[in-house]
């Protein structure tokens, strides 16, 4: 399912994000093709997260959004603490949050400064992947991303977001 040394380098996502602040400057702005290949690679890893090539598009995914000067996703910490250990799946969910918030603002970039609309997309987005790997791998289920399924379901998710968001998003 995952390649040890994909798992890692997925894992430090938010940190290679960060660290490619000089790379972002010297890049034009995103092109409508590579945005519609952005939203079309994340909609595709939250229905078939163990593709044989879901390691290849979050590689892309991680390596654009790291290049690109015109698209910010803000990570929040709204997924609760990771699993203790070297948890099988946490990390492509993690991930894909930010996936899932950046092709909300493509797709909505009248709301793209909504905290609380991108980061409700980046984890609901979070959750779908999480599904599929979940009925995978029942035994490696996470608490915290299982009572989030019920919010979302009782239609109390968003409500959720937005306290994290005042809390965890400065």
């Amino acid at each position: 399912m995952t390649r040890p040394g994909r798992t890692f380098v997925i894992f430090l996502t938010p940190i290679l994000l960060c660290a490619a602040g000089p790379v972002r400057a010297a890049r034009l702005p995103s092109t409508p093709e590579e945005r519609d290949q952005a939203v079309r690679l994340t909609r595709a890893l939250e229905t078939r997260p163990t593709s044989d090539d879901a390691a290849d598009k979050r590689m892309w995914l991680i390596t654009w959004y790291g290049r690109i000067p015109d698209i910010k996703v803000q990570v929040c910490h709204l997924l609760g603490p990771p699993p203790k250990g070297n948890h099988p799946f946490f990390s492509q969910v993690l991930v894909q949050s930010m996936f899932g918030t950046g092709a909300f603002i493509i797709e909505h970039p009248d709301q793209a400064k909504d905290l609380v609309a991108t980061q409700t997309a980046g984890v609901e987005s979070a959750l779908l992947v999480y599904e599929v790997f979940a009925k995978l791998q029942p035994e490696a289920r996470v608490p915290f991303l299982e009572t989030l399924i019920k919010k979302r379901n009782a239609g109390t998710l968003q409500a959720y977001v937005s306290d994290g968001v005042q809390k965890n998003c400065k």
